[in-house]
């Protein structure tokens, strides 16, 4: 059965190859028979031609030649297609090429690098700023709990003549401690405000050159028909660029220096009234002072103390059993002995408090000046190329830097003044519970004295 399909195909495939071989040979022979009537027809043509001319009889004419020439030019390249795709891929590649970014060239930054130090300069800036705003209330309750300690020591000495001489010297020490942490805190907030009227103005002015510098690159481009007189202007531009932010660097890290000189003041002043209280309070009793905690503790959280077996204490609590053993000899001659022992704590808990923050916004500020400094040492300069785009966007961005602090400075004064009118109605509200207390005090000693008068 196999060899009979077998057979059978053989058969089939011969007789297919017969008609393959047919058709191709009349192909052929149709081929050169169109081709040999080609020639017959151009061969009469030539003969007619030089029969009709004569002259030109041994030599064909130039124009027929060269269009017959060109003509087939254009058939050979029409029935061959890879030169037309050869040259439209040649062509998109050179395209594509041209966008792609070349290994020597990177885009540089639009604005100008420097401008990122001070950025970030008065973030910091601001940030210290808002601390000390919401600290404005401080020089207020110092004084209150100053005025309430001094009264407490001189009830103290009353009781004991032989302690009064000594009470005295140290209420003059303590009233000239407490005058000058009060006046270094108030300098040092005052002068959060100044350092950031003087940013304003700086940036202000510093836009403004810039701006200027923008219109003269505008201007310039009219003369850059002359060869390097783009590039040398560029440059000339980029140095004058340069030129403006050195002073402004110098003048920003002269004024936070001089905060950070405040902040050195109000540290100590506030070290000095820590150190000076134990030392007052022990002519009234042999209590041994706490240590004071270190600020720069990383491992203490603020308000807390860390005591040596590892366990953590609130400052205020730890604070109030400090006062709570000092003020016990004197429990049964103290009107309000909680009272008095819950204001003195917290009087002592907030000057640590106080010089917690004092050295954190030390730091910001530490942070700020090293921007400023690093403005001499950044090398991203080469790469910031000056055009009208990258003047444009630094000016944009100073501009916007202008609001930003006008609106961080009156957010300050808003959080001065509500600190302020916060601590003003708590006082006000002392001072009536205290005229109430005193109303009613006066009262009873008058029934009592009345009372006394009817028994005689």
């Amino acid at each position: 059965m196999d060899e009979q399909l077998l057979a059978e195909w053989r058969g089939r495939k011969s007789m297919l190859d017969d008609t393959v071989n047919r058709r191709a040979t009349s192909l052929r022979r149709r081929s050169r028979a169109q081709s040999l009537r080609r020639r017959q027809s151009l061969a009469t043509e030539h003969l007619e031609d030089s029969i009709r001319k004569p002259t030109l009889s041994k030599e064909r004419s130039p124009t027929r030649f060269t269009t017959t020439k060109l003509a087939n030019l254009k058939k050979k390249l029409y029935a061959q297609k890879w030169p037309l795709a050869f040259a439209f891929v040649l062509i998109l590649g050179i395209f594509i090429w041209s966008l792609l970014p070349r290994q020597d060239w990177k885009p540089g930054p639009e604005v100008h690098p420097h401008f990122n130090w001070i950025g970030e300069s008065d973030g910091n800036l601001a940030l210290a700023y808002r601390s000390s705003a919401n600290r404005a209330a401080r020089p207020d309750k110092i004084r209150v709990a100053y005025s309430e300690l001094k009264s407490l020591v001189n009830h103290l000495s009353k009781l004991d003549p032989s302690k009064q001489n000594k009470e005295r010297k140290l209420s003059i020490e303590f009233s000239k401690i407490v005058d000058n942490t009060t006046r270094s805190m108030q300098k040092t907030a005052a002068s959060f405000s100044h350092l950031l009227d003087g940013a304003i103005l700086t940036h202000a002015g510093a836009a403004e050159k810039i701006k200027r510098i923008e219109i003269r690159l505008r201007s310039s481009k009219k003369s850059h028909w002359i060869p390097g007189s783009e590039r040398r202007t560029v440059d000339a531009l980029t140095k004058e660029i340069q030129d403006i932010f050195k002073p402004y660097q110098a003048r920003m890290d002269q004024k936070v220096e001089e905060v950070m000189e405040f902040h050195n003041l109000t540290s100590q002043s506030i070290a000095e009234l820590q150190d000076f209280l134990p030392r007052m309070m022990a002519v009234f009793s042999n209590v041994e002072p706490l240590p004071r905690p270190d600020p720069t503790d990383p491992t203490a959280t603020l308000g807390s103390y860390r005591l040596p077996d590892g366990t953590v204490l609130l400052e205020e609590d730890r604070q109030r059993q400090y006062w709570d053993a000092v003020l016990a000899p004197y429990k049964a001659n103290i009107t309000d002995f909680e009272g008095t022992v819950r204001r003195c704590a917290h009087f002592s808990s907030d000057l640590i408090g106080d010089a917690r923050d004092t050295l954190f916004d030390y730091d910001i500020l530490k942070r700020a000046r090293r921007n400023y400094s690093l403005y001499n040492e950044a090398t991203s300069v080469d790469e910031w190329k000056l055009t009208e785009k990258t003047l444009a966007r630094t000016v944009e961005m100073l501009n916007e830097r202008v609001v930003q602090l006008e609106k961080d400075k009156e957010e300050m004064k808003i959080r001065e003044r509500v600190e302020m009118a916060r601590h003003e109605e708590i006082l006000e509200g002392k001072r009536e519970r205290a005229a109430m207390e005193q109303y009613y005090q006066e009262k009873a000693d008058r029934k009592k004295a009345r009372k006394w008068f009817g028994f005689f």
